[in-house]
């Protein structure tokens, strides 16, 4: 029953903090490289403009 009573976030935070850890890292790897504009740029055309 203890297990049950720990809320899901405790049980599993450093699951939870490595996947963020990996996000970040890839998110950096990703910025660095400029996938960021790419996707940007491919993007771009499905949003109506706001000016």
């Amino acid at each position: 029953m203890a297990a049950s009573a720990t809320p899901w976030f405790r049980r599993n935070s450093r699951q939870i903090r490595r996947a963020a850890g990996w996000v970040i890292i890839l998110t950096g790897i990703g910025i660095l490289l400029g996938v960021d504009r790419y996707l940007q740029a491919k993007l771009l055309p499905y949003f109506p403009a706001l000016l």
